[in-house]
């Protein structure tokens, strides 16, 4: 039989996938921790992002697929494409009107109270019952101070929902609606 790893608080997700979709519930291996790993950012130096147990990856992208498709039908924020980022950059390279800010390490900025505070609370329980609350690192295991990684499947479409509500919060509507 197969086995399948998870993070304890993922399990029960995990077990009622498989339930739903007819298919036999595999052994666990319940793991607190994701794994960091280095990969090639450019040619001159790397990027750090963690592997995330099998288990909770699908449902990690569940939430990405539902924040995604809510930020295109209320917004006009389409993760899907960069067609729309891209005729920004060209008509205000051109003009001035819009500018860009490049977070380094962004994922770092989403704090576990930003989460809570600012999120609904049944999805704060999804998003810390499907997360890796410990990373391993040389085979040290220490507890994350940050909400996610580059490597969790909610990191990406969290962090623009976050960013995206902090602007229009301010009043910038621009790209917005």
């Amino acid at each position: 039989m197969r086995t399948v790893a998870c993070t304890p608080n993922c399990g029960p997700y995990l077990e009622a996938g498989y339930r739903l979709f007819g298919y036999p519930v595999p052994k666990v291996d319940l793991t607190a921790w994701n794994r960091v790993e280095f990969v090639p950012k450019n040619w001159k130096t790397h990027r750090t992002i963690c592997c995330e147990p099998s288990g909770n990856i699908p449902f990690q992208l569940a939430f990405d697929t539902y924040v995604k498709r809510m930020l295109r039908r209320k917004t006009r924020i389409n993760l899907a494409t960069q067609l729309n980022n891209k005729e920004q950059a060209r008509q205000s390279s051109i003009d001035g009107s819009l500018a860009t800010v490049d977070l380094s390490m962004a994922s770092d900025t989403v704090s576990m109270n930003a989460v809570i505070w600012l999120l609904p609370d049944d999805w704060v329980k999804y998003l810390f019952d499907t997360r890796s609350p410990l990373y391993s690192l040389n085979g040290e295991v220490a507890k994350y101070a940050k909400f996610s990684s580059m490597g969790n499947g909610t990191t990406f479409a969290l962090e623009t929902l976050l960013f995206a509500s902090f602007l229009y919060a301010v009043g910038s509507k621009k790209g917005l609606a």
